[in-house]
């Protein structure tokens, strides 16, 4: 009996210890906060706290903003850019490349290399937080060149990159400023 529960164990033990994906915060867009859209993305700022917004590109796919001392991009950046592909290279989806990358089970030689490419390593780890068919694939920490956060919906091959320097703390407020 127990040589059945351990085996049991040891099958499921990958989903057992996993981390689990985390809950996207509240939005706090209110009356004292007024929206930057970049393409079908909103992000809000504090109406007291902007110092700057800078739209990159004719078609202002890109916004760079100043907030209170963070300085921030927003962006539509195409999977051929953000993951250079990688997704139709591993006969995958964009969300499909960034949970197999978030539970290290994509089926390549070089899977360490494409995590060290993503900065991903003991100190940075790969979070994920989750609303509906919205993901938000984080990566932060202290020996990144910048902190960056991967959004996705279910199904869609459309990808929007924040990036900056943040800590986890500032993360949440950040991921609370988001509509898409």
């Amino acid at each position: 009996m127990k040589i059945g529960v351990f085996i049991i164990l040891l099958m499921t033990s990958h989903s057992i210890f996993a981390n689990p994906i985390l809950k996207l915060p509240s939005t706090k867009c209110n009356g004292n906060y007024f929206s930057i859209r970049v393409v079908d993305l909103s992000f809000c700022v504090s109406k007291q706290k902007i110092e700057e917004v800078n739209l990159l590109g004719i078609s202002s796919t890109t916004a760079i903003i100043k907030e209170d001392g963070l300085e921030l991009s927003i962006g539509l950046n195409p999977p051929e850019i953000s993951i250079s592909n990688l997704h139709k290279k591993l006969g995958l989806t964009v969300h499909e490349f960034f949970m197999g990358l978030y539970s290290e089970d994509i089926d390549v030689d070089n899977f360490s290399a494409i995590k060290s490419a993503f900065d991903i390593n003991s100190q940075n780890k790969l979070s994920v937080y989750s609303n509906g068919n919205l993901y938000a694939f984080v990566i932060i920490g202290s020996n990144v060149d910048y902190d960056r956060i991967y959004l996705n919906k279910k199904g869609s091959d459309i990808v929007y990159q924040v990036t900056g320097e943040f800590s986890s703390k500032e993360l949440l407020s950040i991921l609370s400023k988001i509509k898409y």
